[in-house]
């Protein structure tokens, strides 16, 4: 409210005029279409009691409107009671595209409804498990792989992409017949051109190729930018540096801009970090991962009573493993990025303990069956050593109290003697208060010297 006058006065009146007169052109026939705000603007209490009351109106708005989205957006994703894609012609189908989806929101509510299925919705439990003659498989084949991909996701997303697998030599060469004749020289038979400057390089490929282009004025930007940095980044550091290999550009930007004076609006924190990195980035994932652990772990049990063909079972080893492979990548990641405590990280220590408690599921339902259905003993052990909580901190051993000393007993001697010597002292006032009483009674002077000696005594 105080800066506001002056801030509209300056910067905003005559901008603002102008719009209000080409709109009020449209409607009105104005004789001063060109004409300025003169004099001061309104500015008294009334135009500041408006603006303020405008501002509280529009900020309520804005609340309401998150209010109400979050309250309708946070509904099951259930009509009537039933699952929304059980009114779909392809109820199945329609829930493994949701699950497949690259949109967030229905990819979201896709898992959700899969786990509302997978703990209320006994029929439709069955609908999936027997859903075996499509031209891709069994559904719930893929609908585990959809899931299981999640799970994936946060793996890379901390140890980084895998590695692509190297194809052994060999495996394409086609062995040949012995030549008759010796190979074609194909070396250039014209002089080798020198070496190209800078300048030459900069212009020459890509950028000479754009003169010679149909179309010359429209150029492909984007591969001639990338050509221009490699280019640049090549001149400016030697090739072989270790700085030429794991920094760009836009790195050494960034660390520029995080040592200088507005670093910190530049650099996270380790608890932002591990949320970014567990949960994704920009939007968390942690409702996903929840219920594609919550998803996964209930059809799988139930799969013990209602899979009737048996195709659900060849998915549980794969399904052990995963869990097992994510609770301990995420555990050792906190563990060595946040050796602080769980402050900050709420969600992802629920998705550690949901982890957790779906693997120990697992694991006390299909005890007996997972050697048989190719679970290495391996994988068994590592799965049974994940799910056993971390170990407290050994405290420290306490301190254990010396016993005293020969001269701590010494010493302690005097005060013994002392305190003998004043209950002696107690003990003969008592008797010679009890010794004046029998004598004050009527006792004869013959009794005068065993008093005295008593007194003495």
């Amino acid at each position: 409210m105080v800066l506001a006058p002056f801030l509209n006065t300056l910067f905003f009146r005559g901008p603002l005029w102008q719009v209000h007169l080409a709109i009020a052109k449209l409607f009105n026939n104005l004789s001063r279409a060109n004409a300025r705000p003169v004099g001061l603007p309104p500015l008294g209490p009334v135009h500041l009691i408006r603006c303020l009351i405008a501002g509280f109106l529009l900020a309520a708005t804005w609340e309401m409107t998150t209010m109400l989205f979050l309250t309708y957006l946070g509904r099951e994703p259930t009509k009537a009671g039933f699952p929304l894609s059980t009114t779909s012609k392809d109820p199945n189908g329609t829930l493994l595209t949701g699950l497949r989806a690259k949109r967030d929101v229905v990819r979201t509510f896709a898992f959700w409804e899969l786990s509302i299925i997978a703990q209320n919705h006994k029929d439709r439990r069955k609908t999936i498990f027997e859903d075996i003659e499509r031209p891709t498989g069994p559904i719930w084949a893929q609908m585990s792989e959809a899931g299981l991909n999640i799970l994936r996701e946060i793996d890379s997303r901390i140890l980084g992409p895998p590695p692509k697998a190297s194809q052994p030599q060999g495996s394409n060469v086609v062995e040949s017949l012995p030549h008759i004749v010796p190979e074609v020289q194909t070396q250039s038979i014209f002089k080798a051109s020198p070496k190209p400057s800078m300048g030459e390089s900069l212009v020459g490929g890509s950028l000479r190729r754009i003169g010679s282009s149909s179309q010359p004025w429209r150029p492909p930007i984007e591969n001639t930018t990338k050509a221009m940095e490699t280019k640049l980044l090549e001149y400016a550091r030697p090739p072989g540096s270790p700085q030429a290999q794991s920094q760009s550009l836009i790195q050494q930007w960034m660390d520029s801009l995080q040592k200088s004076p507005v670093g910190w609006f530049f650099t996270s924190t380790e608890t932002a970090r591990i949320n970014a990195t567990v949960l994704g980035s920009p939007n968390s994932d942690a409702a996903v991962i929840v219920d594609v652990v919550d998803s996964l772990t209930k059809m799988l049990i139930a799969s013990l009573t209602e899979d009737t063909y048996g195709k659900a079972t060849p998915t549980v080893p794969e399904t052990v493993r995963q869990f097992t492979k994510t609770l301990t990548i995420i555990e050792d990641f906190v563990a060595k990025n946040n050796p602080g405590g769980s402050r900050g990280i709420g969600e992802v220590q629920i998705i550690i303990e949901r982890l957790r408690a779906g693997l120990k599921e697992l694991l006390s339902a299909f005890q007996l069956y997972l050697l048989d259905v190719g679970l290495g003993i391996t994988d068994l052990n590592q799965a049974k050593k994940a799910i056993e909580p971390p170990k407290p901190e050994p405290q420290p051993p306490k301190s254990v109290e010396e016993p005293p000393t020969r001269r701590q007993l010494f010493s302690k001697e005097p005060q013994r003697v002392q305190s003998r010597q004043e209950s002696r002292r107690v003990e003969s006032s008592q008797r010679s208060s009890g010794i004046q009483r029998k004598t004050s009674n009527g006792m004869n002077g013959r009794q005068q010297p065993r008093r005295e000696m008593e007194q003495v005594r």
